[in-house]
């Protein structure tokens, strides 16, 4: 025989234990508690109350289990029972536990809300207290940090849609103490979240690539720089609108008389090409020359060629042809050289009958 909780006004503290069971064995919380669950299916859904004792927050309010089992007989809810002896409670078999599906977080959904402002030693029973002004709260979670510390912020089931419009929208919960609230749905604060990390995520890519950018446009600066240092500056002369037919020894006598040329980038036909003098300066200082005397041009099978000295980027381009030119001629040079020794190697060693004869007896062997 079981009794029902009677309607007799219950004591602040019997109201707290009443409120804190009625929460372990609620819609929220007993369908993930995994303890209890298990716990329920061991005695028609009856759990002792010297069990419960167990549970801290509960314990805090009481461990006395008679005041325990006085306290949910005033409960005026009809979700819990206590047995006829006032040692054991469960959850009214009236009351399934319900299934936590999709529909079910749905309809949590639609009535869970977010606040966020609440001082960082805030108390649960102010906590409460204070979400229910729009209305019975379910749950208030109050959320933790890594250190498990309070962060100021909670998340609230409330029993109806209705209570967590209300606690939106009404005055007085817009401020805990004289601090002003953040208020949200549940469901619009995860989004926030989500948009804010897309975000973050859009300008961390950004920021990276921005870096990337920088680095490699210093690294070009760099090797510009390392280039110009490298280079004889004001040294290249080029030559264009040459007439066809003309030489390379044709074009080089032109200026041979004001300038050395230590070499040039062109071939017969060719209707532009560079003259590599030797010296700074020296691809000016030659032009000038040149011009003295002949009204200022520069005449090849009497027609007037354009000649410029090359600078800027013009000229860096021109330096790293000759430097790419030089260095894969040196690698040429190399692998030739190491095919070289690379066959004589493996030559010897073929018929190398004995490793610790001297190469005179080997070679007779061979014979």
């Amino acid at each position: 025989m079981t009794e029902h909780a009677e309607p007799e006004e219950p004591s602040p503290l019997e109201s707290k234990v009443i409120r804190q069971i009625e929460y372990y064995f609620g819609d929220i919380n007993l369908p993930r508690d995994t303890f209890l669950l298990q716990e329920i299916k061991e005695d028609d859904g009856w759990v002792p109350l010297q069990t419960m004792t167990k549970f801290n927050r509960l314990s805090q309010l009481s461990t006395d289990i008679a005041v325990l089992a006085a306290a949910m007989r005033k409960s005026t809810s009809s979700l819990m029972e206590v047995s006829e002896d006032g040692l054991k409670i469960r959850r009214s078999p009236d009351h399934p536990v319900p299934t936590f599906d999709k529909d079910r977080f749905a309809e949590i959904k639609v009535r869970s809300v977010y606040a966020k402002g609440f001082p960082l030693d805030a108390a649960l029973d102010n906590l409460i207290e204070f979400f229910e002004r729009a209305g019975k709260a379910e749950q208030v979670q109050m959320r933790k940090n890594k250190e498990k510390a309070f962060k100021g912020s909670c998340f609230v089931v409330y029993a109806s849609e209705e209570s967590a419009k209300k606690f939106l929208e009404m005055e007085e919960t817009a401020k805990f103490g004289d601090t002003e609230l953040v208020r949200l749905m549940k469901g619009d604060y995860f989004k926030k979240k989500y948009d804010e990390s897309k975000q973050k995520k859009i300008e961390a890519i950004k920021k990276k690539q921005e870096q990337r950018e920088r680095f490699l446009e210093d690294k070009i600066t760099e090797k510009r720089e390392n280039l110009a240092e490298r280079i004889t500056k004001g040294a290249v002369l080029h030559i264009s609108n040459i007439p066809e037919g003309v030489t390379f020894e044709e074009l080089k006598a032109l200026f041979q008389d004001h300038g050395k040329v230590a070499w040039a980038e062109f071939q017969k036909g060719d209707k532009e090409g560079n003259l590599r003098f030797e010296g700074e300066g020296s691809a000016k200082a030659a032009l000038e020359k040149a011009r003295e005397g002949n009204d200022g041009k520069i005449v090849l099978n009497n027609e007037e060629v354009q000649c410029r000295v090359l600078d800027g980027e013009e000229e860096l381009n021109y330096w790293r042809r000759v430097f790419q030119s030089h260095k894969d001629r040196m690698e040429k040079k190399h692998r030739g050289r190491s095919n070289f020794y690379g066959k004589s190697h493996r030559k010897r060693q073929a018929g190398d009958g004995n490793k610790n004869e001297p190469e005179s007896k080997v070679a007779k062997t061979d014979d």
